[in-house]
This record gives C-alpha cells, sequence and structure tokens, in this order.
C-alpha cells in the first residue's frame, strides 16, 4: 500500500459516516499521507429551474452555512490536519470522483450509508456509484464503529485468476504486512453438476481443482506475508461474503473490471453484489 499520500475522505456529516471517518484518520496516520474531506450538498432539481430562483437562493445560502459549521465541527473534532471543501452538486459520487482527479487522490474513503451530502449511500446504490466512477481505489467502509482507529487484523483476497484480481492481491498483501494483519487468498470455483451414478463426488472434484489452480496462481504471483489458502465451490459473490464471515476478516480487497476512460464503469457483477451484502468494509482496488 506504498505510494498512499493522500486520502480522501468523503462524508455527508451523518453518524453513519463516523466509521468511515476514523478509518480515514487510521489510513492517513498509517501512511503519513495528507487527509482530504470533501462534503457535496445535492442540490434539488427544482433549484436549477429560474421560476425558482430567489427561493433557491435562499435555500443554497442556507444549506452553505449549515454545511460550513457542520465542517468546522467535524474538523475540530477529527484530531489531524485537513484539506477540506464543500461543494454543491447534483450528483454526490461523480463530484467526489471529480475531486479525487483533480486533486490526485490515491485513496477515496466513504462510508457504506448516509443522508444528505452523499445521498442515501447506501451500499449498491451510491455506494456503487461510487466506485464505479472514482479514478482511484475506493474504500466504502462497513463497520459497527469499533476497531476502525486500529490496523486491518484480517484482509481477504477473493481470485479469480485474472490480471485485476492478481493487481488486488498485491494491494491485499501490502495492507496485510503493513497492518501486520492474516492475509486468506479465497479462490471459488462455480457449481457444476455430475450425473448421481458418478463414482466421485462433483464437490470432492471441483475442490481439488479449485485447489491446485490456487496453488499455481499463488506460485506465479508470490506475496508476503504468505497467505492462507481457501478454496471452495459455490456462488462466487455468496461464497465470498460467507467466507469473510466466517472468517472474521474486516476487509475483503478486489479489483475491478476497468481502468481508465468508460471501462472504469464496468465494475464486475461480482464486486457490486460482494459490495452490496459483504460483512466488513471493502476495497476496491483499481491500478497495477
Amino acid at each position: 500500500m506504498t505510494g498512499i499520500k493522500r486520502v480522501l475522505f468523503a462524508t455527508d456529516f451523518s453518524e453513519a459516516s463516523a466509521p468511515a471517518q476514523t478509518r480515514a484518520v487510521q489510513l492517513a496516520r498509517q501512511h503519513g499521507a495528507e487527509l482530504h474531506v470533501l462534503n457535496v450538498q445535492v442540490a434539488s432539481p427544482t433549484m436549477f429551474i429560474p421560476e425558482h430562483a430567489t427561493a433557491a437562493d435562499v435555500i443554497e445560502q442556507a444549506q452553505k452555512e449549515d454545511a460550513r459549521r457542520r465542517m468546522d465541527q467535524l474538523i475540530q473534532n477529527i484530531g489531524v490536519p485537513v484539506v477540506q471543501e464543500i461543494r454543491f452538486a447534483r450528483g454526490a459520487a461523480a463530484t467526489v470522483a471529480a475531486y479525487a482527479e483533480e486533486n490526485g487522490i490515491d485513496l477515496i474513503v466513504a462510508g457504506s450509508h448516509g443522508h444528505s451530502g452523499i445521498r442515501n449511500l447506501i451500499v449498491g446504490s451510491e455506494a456503487r456509484d461510487l466506485a464505479r466512477s472514482a479514478p482511484v481505489s475506493t474504500l466504502i467502509v462497513r463497520s459497527d464503529g469499533s476497531g476502525d482507529d486500529q490496523p486491518f487484523q484480517r484482509v481477504l483476497a477473493p481470485l479469480d485468476f485474472s490480471a485485476a484480481s492478481a493487481a488486488a492481491l498485491k494491494q491485499a498483501a501490502a495492507i496485510a504486512s503493513e497492518s501486520k494483519a492474516e492475509l486468506i487468498a479465497l479462490h471459488v470455483l462455480n457449481e457444476w453438476l455430475l450425473p448421481p451414478y458418478y463414482p466421485i463426488s462433483p464437490e470432492q472434484i471441483g475442490r481439488e481443482h479449485a485447489e491446485e489452480a490456487l496453488e499455481s496462481f499463488l506460485a506465479e504471483h508470490p506475496v508476503q506475508p504468505d497467505p492462507i489458502r481457501a478454496a471452495v465451490i459455490g456462488s462466487p459473490a455468496r461464497a465470498i461474503v460467507d467466507t469473510a464471515g466466517d472468517r472474521k476478516a474486516d476487509l475483503i480487497v478486489m479489483g475491478s473490471a476497468g481502468l481508465s476512460g468508460w471501462e472504469r464503469f464496468l465494475l464486475g457483477s461480482v464486486t457490486e453484489r460482494v459490495l452490496s451484502h459483504a460483512p466488513c468494509s471493502v476495497w476496491i482496488h483499481r491500478g497495477d
């Protein structure tokens, strides 16, 4: 995870964003990174109608004053120097992504749900949009609020043997190494069927195949710490979510489908499903 020099915390000032704030501060401190705090005030579509211009000005001014008060309070309590900004826009996710690109951000940290500035950032909707549109790696924090001020303890890296998953494995290993965390490499083989009279169970054949393939991939892409191996049969997204819960992972690191341009909006169906149902935080990795 070396090279993280600027961390962006996207906040809507809600209590739900508090775990993301704690994690963003922890990561900034761990890496000696510059911390940016961004709030996006999402304007109502009616504010752009000429007939409503006067009322819109009054509402916008009130929003600005309230946002400034909340930002000052957050900065006072955050405990580290920050670069702060409040923006008005029609969409939060795109605005956060644009800010990240403009300011050379290396990692975006946001909560899994909230209200106002991030427009009900619920995993699977706004969080998914942010993960899709972000030009850099994005950490969607899902937590009960405990332990976010400490380094990660158990990192799960799902592998489908693609180039994106190889890059994500490298990132997961870096996080685990710097956090002194346990690293788990998981490969999920899709369920498949054999005739009932077949002399050996498909689960046994599948698991053996998955274990051999995982070992081969890790031999081609060695990382430290050496990961714990896990190979399972099932639906990939469900198996990843279940494994994260069973192994008590506090972070899942996954690759995105695209790296730039319109391709970066192709997050990947498995990644999106995991993002929607994961019991812990999810790091969507972009880059080599």
